[in-house]
């Protein structure tokens, strides 16, 4: 602006609105500036001023105000035609009057005048300035989604109709033409042009499209197969398969908006558009895309479901149904696990954003999390039973601590998934500005119980105090049986007296299910935690559910492979147990397990043993004696008390009114000092029972460290870790007894740390009939494989039950709908895909009826004539009219015939292989027994 030639636009009189901070500051001015500056105005410039003023011609010395932040804005000036983008302020020119303004946006449209530098004036002059808009990023962006969502129904229909003859293909390029015309219901035509950049596989095209007022352009354009990415006078577009190619490299290789743009641009070598725009545009059209393809899903989704059974419906193919839940057996349980992901948090984008997104497809549990409240029951309640063993370790997943980081800067500060034993991930919830709370894992049990039956095994990392809060909100769950769980792996980080409890490995009917199903969620998942970090809301949430939808369908079509995995795992289980039972004592392989099953029950007693658990309810003279001889002894150690002084005479009252003592018993007397010694002795035996389950828990978690293969560092940092805080636990206990020891003056008795923690030392008294942990660990182990066999054989008929049903029900409503109508040939793909997963199930094809048509056929095969005549053969079943397509199935039905008896007879060699490792199964093979297999352990029950 200080440059010789450059234009000046000055106002001829000054707009009606409150001057600026500079132009208060100038009308301050001394009178005497004032007339200078008239004088200025007017041409006469005193010597003193003109040798300062600088050459206006030399733009080197001119320097820029200070300005004020307020009158800084970005805007727009009309400069003889054309439009720059400039900082309008209050700059002066050096020759220029200083009320004269460069014009902004925001002035009013008056009379205008261009002053050139030298002086000279060009009249008449208008400068028209477009309105500065002042709403706010966020009142566009809610105006923006809200338009989208006004189009949503239309959009959905013309997304349907692209599929009329087969769908888009990734080769296709749009042509100019005018459809809006065509297509719109208005009587009168108002038809206009308008240059649309488009985007498709093989580059950049601008295409000039002739539209109808009656009509939304993003409407007009999806016509074509391309999706706007804005509602209001979009620039640019992208076609259906280009948009549906980036949506699956998004859910595969997490690849962000950006990555693509650039690549996009740079294998294009395409200057009609910069990266970074090309990267806005994708990730509004791409969430569009999201919003639109979920709706559809779900509207095909439910015209499957409508041709199945309510009680046959299930998110899963391998867990049961409501109609399979009924029947009792093991299988008839669903199994899930439930963990939290305190990763996929999203970035408050200031102290306003305090959205919260929906989505019924996988967080429906949302809903519910008010129903439980923040007051959730978190600790375990004492109780009777032998299963609510209080959990003694340190592992901590309920993070309260959690609240106070994460709440000034984040809203979502993770998720809670729900996963079942086939990873297939059902359901999820929002934490938001806490930590791990119950509320959360209850809330998805919740809708675990309304959508699929209340029959549900529960996997969670702090299962063993998740139990109580889960039998008060759930007692039906109870009732039926079901039972809660730790994840293997998780289990490692818990005591051994809650292991036993809440170990799987440990509890009857859960096979061979690890309980860590969302931890390989969370594998997946946790590659989206950069891109969903700033987020919007409502974006997050489509990334979230975009790449849940994928992870659920790749793994859904390896179920079937799946089941037979854990078949062979189950069998090799139980042939590396009896191996090293055999090993140990081949006469345990011969009694069923009963020996070892009585060796389990005593090792459990040992090591949940509890000092204050009392197992007879009603006192003994004997007991009631002890417990006033220790009262005594307080009283006689501190006879000052008032406390111990009542206690005493209460015991002494209700004792003399039963007839026990008859007065009371002096510090010298016999009575008193041996019951009291018989007291201790007694306690001494429990601190002793203590130290016992303390220290053999700490030497199972040593064998688990020492004698698990393929652990893994994270896994043996957890174990090492629980095995130093044993320490703690049992350096108290330690004290205590040693002090009664020394009451006792049986000094020989005490011991250190070090002594207890040698199980063979003198210090313990094991029975002479005993046996190592690790052959009944392997027992366990064994009858988990056992049962996961049988849980396996009711899987694999619930597969395949699934995968007919699913093919009858698509193959129904394909034909409901008209040939050409692109919602039949969006059914047509589904039955695609289930007739995949029925080939995986059964090992042949499924037979469709002999009325079923292909929709589209004769759009398919015309696509291919006169391409390429190596495609010959390609999709013959496509050729020809209906009667063509009847005589190719008889002449192809001795083939598939053929086809199928090729993979009947290899199902039968796989049968006669599970038949001949069953019959070796029976077998008791001498060379085994025979082989050393080290089976030697440091404690023994």
């Amino acid at each position: 602006m200080g440059k010789q030639g450059r234009t000046i636009v000055r106002r001829r009189k000054q707009p009606e609105r409150p001057p600026s901070s500079i132009e208060s500051n100038q009308r301050n001015q001394q009178p005497q500036q004032q007339q200078q500056q008239q004088q200025q105005g007017n041409g006469i410039v005193s010597e003193r001023e003109d040798s300062e003023q600088p050459d206006q011609h030399d733009t080197r010395n001119l320097k820029r105000p200070r300005l004020d932040r307020n009158t800084i804005e970005e805007s727009t000036i009309g400069n003889i035609g054309q439009n720059r983008n400039i900082i309008s302020d209050t700059y002066q020119s050096p020759n220029a009057i200083p009320h004269n303004r460069i014009v902004a946006p925001n002035d009013s449209s008056e009379d205008a005048e261009v002053v050139r530098p030298h002086g000279s004036v060009i009249p008449d002059i208008r400068v028209q300035h477009p309105q500065q808009n002042s709403k706010s990023y966020a009142e566009r962006s809610k105006e923006t989604e809200k338009k989208w969502n006004e189009l949503l129904e239309d959009l959905q229909k013309q997304f349907k109709n692209c599929y009329n003859d087969g769908g888009p293909k990734c080769t296709d390029l749009v042509e100019p033409v005018t459809a809006a015309l065509k297509f719109c219901e208005c009587r009168e035509k108002e038809a206009y042009k308008r240059d649309i950049i488009c985007f498709f596989y093989t580059g950049v095209k601008k295409i000039s499209f002739t539209c109808c007022k009656c009509e939304e352009i993003p409407v007009t354009l999806l016509r074509h197969s391309l999706i706007t990415s804005s509602p209001f006078e979009p620039k640019i577009a992208f076609h259906l398969p280009l948009i549906e190619w980036y949506s699956l490299l998004r859910a595969e290789g997490q690849l962000s908006c950006q990555a693509f743009s650039f690549a996009f641009t740079t294998l294009h070598k395409s200057k009609i558009i910069k990266s970074d725009t090309l990267r806005k545009a994708l990730g509004n059209v791409f969430f569009v895309y999201e919003k639109i393809v979920e709706t559809v899903d779900q509207q095909l989704l439910q015209y499957e479901l409508n041709e199945i059974p309510q009680e046959e419906r299930s998110a899963c193919p391998a867990c049961p149904t409501k109609r399979d839940a009924a029947e009792e057996n093991k299988g008839s349980y669903m199994s899930v696990a439930i963990d939290g992901n305190q990763q996929l948090r999203r970035l408050k984008r200031n102290e306003q954003d305090k959205e919260k997104a929906s989505c019924s497809l996988y967080f429906k549990a949302d809903e519910y999390q008010n129903a439980f409240g923040e007051n959730v029951v978190e600790t375990q309640m004492p109780s009777n039973n032998d299963d609510d063993i209080v959990c003694t370790s340190n592992f901590d997943v309920a993070n309260k601590s959690l609240q106070a980081i994460n709440k000034p800067r984040f809203h979502e500060t993770g998720v809670v998934g729900c996963v079942c034993k086939h990873d297939i991930a059902l359901e999820f919830t929002t934490m938001y500005q806490s930590g791990e709370g119950f509320k959360y894992p209850l809330a998805l049990v919740k809708v675990m119980t309304e959508k699929y039956v209340n029959k549900i095994h529960v996997y969670y990392d702090i299962a063993c105090r998740f139990k109580h809060a889960l039998s008060v909100y759930f007692p039906e769950l109870k009732r039926s049986g079901s039972k809660t769980a730790i994840g293997v792996f998780h289990s490692i980080g818990h005591s051994m007296s809650c292991q036993v409890y809440n170990n799987p490995r440990f509890i009857e009917y859960m096979g061979l299910v690890d309980g860590e199903q969302c931890e390989r969620v969370w594998s997946y998942l946790g590659k989206f935690v950069s891109i969903t970090r700033q987020m919007s809301a409502e974006r997050r949430m489509l990334t979230l559910s975009h790449a849940i939808t994928h992870y659920n369908k790749k793994h859904l079509f390896n179920i079937p492979n799946t089941i037979r995995r854990r078949w062979l795992k189950a069998k090799k289980m139980i042939e590396d147990a009896n191996k090293i039972i055999g090993a140990y004592d081949p006469s345990l392989l011969t009694d069923n397990g009963k020996k070892l099953k009585e060796k389990w029950e005593e090792f459990v007693k040992e090591v949940t043993f509890d000092p204050g658990s009392n197992t007879n309810t009603a006192i003994s003279e004997e007991a009631r004696k002890i417990q006033y001889a220790n009262e005594l002894h307080n009283f006689y150690k501190n006879q000052t008390s008032q406390q111990k002084t009542n206690i005493v005479e209460s015991l002494e009252r209700a004792l003399k009114a039963d007839g026990i003592i008859e007065i009371r018993w002096g510090d010298g007397s016999e009575n008193y000092k041996n019951y009291y010694r018989m007291g201790q002795e007694r306690l001494l035996e429990k601190e002793k029972a203590h130290l016992k389950a303390v220290i053999v828990g700490r030497t199972l978690l040593q064998d688990q460290l020492y004698h698990t293969t393929k652990l893994g560092h994270k896994a043996s940092k957890k174990l090492k870790s629980s095995i130093t805080n044993v320490r703690t636990t049992a350096m108290p206990i330690l004290k205590r007894y040693n002090d009664i020891c020394k009451k006792l003056e049986r000094y020989e008795d005490v011991r250190s740390y070090k002594d207890i923690c040698n199980l063979k030392s003198d210090f313990w008294d094991f029975e002479v009939d005993t046996v190592t942990f690790r052959v009944l660990r392997e027992h366990m182990n064994k009858k988990r494989a056992q049962e996961e066999i049988d849980i396996i054989k009711i899987e694999e008929i619930r597969v395949k039950r699934y995968a007919m049903r699913q093919c009858q029900a698509l193959e129904t409503a394909v034909k409901k709908f008209h040939r050409q109508e692109g919602t039949k040939v969006l059914l047509y793909y589904r039955l695609l895909d289930a007739e995949d997963f029925y080939l995986r199930a059964y090992g042949y094809h499924y037979n469709r009826g002999e009325s079923f048509v292909i929709p589209g056929e004769t759009h398919l095969y015309e696509a291919f004539d006169g391409v390429d005549d190596n495609l010959e053969g390609v999709n013959n079943y496509n050729e020809g009219t209906e009667d063509e397509d009847n005589i190719n199935d008889e002449d192809s039905g001795a083939d598939e015939t053929e086809s199928q008896d090729d993979v009947q007879v290899d199902r039968v060699a796989v049968d006669r292989l599970y038949e001949e490792i069953e019959n070796e199964e029976e077998k008791d093979d001498e060379e085994e027994n025979e082989e050393n297999v080290d089976v030697n352990a440091d404690i023994c029950f």
